[in-house]
C-alpha cells in the first residue's frame, strides 16, 4: 500500500468509532469520586475576582507592615496568586518571609494549598519558583501524608529534577496517563498546568532522541507521547505546538522514518495541527527546517496521490514516463512543493481517498470532465503545472507574475495555461525526447543535472 494509502486509512481509523465496554465503575460514580478526591486533596483556586482583590490586600499589607492582621483563610486562599503580576507576591521579600514562617509553624493546610499551587505555576525559569520549591521540599516532609510520599517518589519540589521523574513514570508504564498522573497529585486544576506541562516538554525532548537514533522500536515511545498530547480529540498542551511538531520533524531533515513511522507522525500532525499549506497560521513559529521536512513529506503524498488517481483516468502510457520523470526530480529533492488539481469526473474517482487530507484543488469547466493536474515548484522557483492525458508540460520561471498560485481551492483551465516561459508536448516518450528537453530547460533554470537513467522506467 501506498504512503497515501496507509495515511488515509490511518485517518479513518483515527475517526471510526470502536465499540468501547461500558465502565466496571459508571462514570457519574467515578467523576463523584474523583471531584470529592479533589476536594480532600485542597480543592480547587477561589474565582478570579475574589483572588485579585484578595493579592491586592496582601499588597497593601505588605507596604504597611500589618501581614500579621490577615487571616490563616486569606493566607490559605492568596497562595493561589501569588504567582500574578509584573511583581508577583512571591517575589516581595516581607510576603516570602512571612510565607515561611507560617509554613515552618506547621499549618498543614496552608502548606496543602501551596503544594497545590505550585504544581499548577510551575516554571523552573521563576526564581520564587525554585525557592519556594526548596521551602516545600522541607515543609511536606515534615508530615506523614502522601505528599511526603510523592516527594521521595517523585521528587516534586526539586525543580530540575521533577519533570525528569514524571515523564520517566508515564513513558515507562503502560497504565493510563491520567491514572499516574493523580498519582502523582497531578489531577483537577493542576492538570495541564506547568508541572504536567515541564515533564511533557522533557518527554518531547527523550523522544527527538529517540527519533534521532533512528526509525527501529521507536513506535512505542511514539505512540505514549501522542496519547499524552491529546485530551478529547485536542491538542493538550496548545502552546507547545511548535515544540511537537519540531521534535517529530527534525530528526529527518536528512533520512527518511520507516513506512508506519511517517504516516503516525504524518496523521497525527494534519488531525491537529492541519495541513500546512492550507493553515498556514497553525505552523506559526514553527522552525524552517521542520517545515521543510512536512512539506517534503506532502509533497511526496500529493505525488502519490496524483498518480495514483492519473493512473485510474488516463492512458496507461501517457504517464508511465511522466512518472519516472518527476519521481526522479522528488528523490532528488528538486521539488519544493506540490498541489494536485481534479476535474469533477476525476474528483468523483478518487471519492473518500481524498477527503481526509483535503489537500487538493477543483478544476472548474475543463477541457476533459477526468483532467488532473499536477502543480511543483521546483529549486530556484520554477512553477511546473502538468495536465494527464495528452496535455502539456510548462513551466513559469522565477518572477514571472503570471505564474498559477499553488494551494488554491479552485481553478479554470487559463489559470494553468497563462504565459509560461515554456511548454512542451510529450512526444518521443521512449526515445526520451521530452525528458532531455525539460531536463535540459531544469537545469539552465534550477542548476540541477539529472542523467538519462534516472527516469528512464524501470
Amino acid at each position: 500500500m501506498t504512503l497515501l494509502g496507509n495515511l488515509n486509512f490511518a485517518l479513518q481509523s483515527l475517526a471510526r468509532p470502536v465499540p468501547v465496554p461500558l465502565p466496571a465503575v459508571p462514570r457519574c460514580v467515578e467523576a463523584c469520586v474523583q471531584a470529592t478526591a479533589g476536594l480532600a486533596d485542597g480543592g480547587e483556586p477561589i474565582d478570579r475576582e475574589r483572588l485579585a482583590a484578595l493579592v491586592a490586600r496582601f499588597r497593601h499589607a505588605c507596604r504597611q507592615g500589618t501581614l500579621d492582621g490577615l487571616s490563616a483563610r486569606e493566607w490559605r486562599d492568596v497562595v493561589w496568586g501569588i504567582w500574578d503580576g509584573s511583581e508577583p507576591l512571591a517575589d516581595i521579600a516581607v510576603f516570602f518571609g512571612a510565607l515561611v514562617e507560617r509554613l515552618r509553624a506547621g499549618s498543614r493546610s496552608l502548606c496543602r494549598k501551596l503544594v497545590l499551587s505550585f504544581l499548577i505555576a510551575f516554571d523552573a525559569a521563576k526564581k520564587s519558583v525554585r525557592e519556594i520549591g526548596g521551602v516545600l521540599h522541607n515543609a511536606v516532609m515534615a508530615h506523614e501524608w502522601e505528599w511526603a510520599a510523592r516527594q521521595q517518589r517523585f521528587r516534586l519540589f526539586e525543580v530540575d529534577q521533577a519533570p525528569v521523574a514524571l515523564a520517566a513514570f508515564i513513558l515507562e508504564s503502560t497504565t493510563p496517563i491520567e491514572a499516574l498522573l493523580r498519582e502523582a497529585g497531578i489531577s483537577g486544576s493542576r492538570r495541564f498546568g506547568g508541572m504536567e506541562a515541564a515533564a511533557f516538554k522533557h518527554a518531547l525532548r527523550r523522544l527527538r532522541v529517540r527519533l534521532e537514533a533512528g526509525s527501529a522500536n521507536a513506535m512505542p515511545l511514539l505512540n505514549r507521547v501522542l496519547d499524552w498530547a491529546v485530551i478529547e480529540g485536542q491538542l493538550a498542551f496548545p502552546n507547545l505546538r511548535r515544540e511537537i511538531a519540531e521534535t517529530l520533524l527534525l530528526p529527518w531533515q536528512v533520512s527518511t522514518p520507516a513506512e508506519a513511522l511517517q504516516e503516525r507522525i504524518l496523521a497525527f500532525l494534519l488531525r491537529h495541527l492541519k495541513d500546512p499549506r492550507i493553515e498556514p497560521l497553525k505552523w506559526q513559529g514553527v522552525g524552517d527546517e521542520a517545515m521543510r521536512v512536512i512539506r517534503r513529506w506532502l509533497t511526496r503524498a500529493a505525488l502519490e496521490q496524483f498518480l495514483q488517481i492519473v493512473d485510474k483516468v488516463a492512458e496507461p502510457d501517457h504517464w508511465r514516463y511522466r512518472r519516472a520523470f518527476w519521481m526522479a526530480y522528488y528523490e532528488k529533492k528538486a521539488i519544493d512543493e506540490a498541489w494536485v488539481v481534479f476535474a469533477p469526473a476525476a474528483e468523483q474517482i478518487a471519492g473518500g481517498e481524498l477527503r481526509e487530507l483535503a489537500g487538493y484543488g477543483r478544476l472548474h469547466k475543463p477541457r476533459l470532465r477526468d483532467h488532473c493536474v499536477l502543480m511543483m515548484r521546483m529549486t530556484g522557483d520554477v512553477v511546473v503545472a502538468e495536465i494527464s492525458h495528452v496535455g502539456k508540460c510548462r513551466m513559469w520561471y522565477a518572477g514571472n507574475r503570471e505564474a498559477p498560485a499553488l494551494y488554491r481551492k479552485a481553478y479554470q483551465i487559463s489559470d494553468i495555461e497563462r504565459s509560461p516561459d515554456f511548454e512542451l508536448a510529450h512526444q518521443g516518450s521512449a526515445q526520451l525526447s521530452w525528458q532531455r528537453k525539460i531536463a535540459g530547460e531544469l537545469e539552465r533554470q534550477t542548476g540541477i543535472r539529472m542523467s538519462d537513467w534516472k527516469f528512464r522506467p524501470k
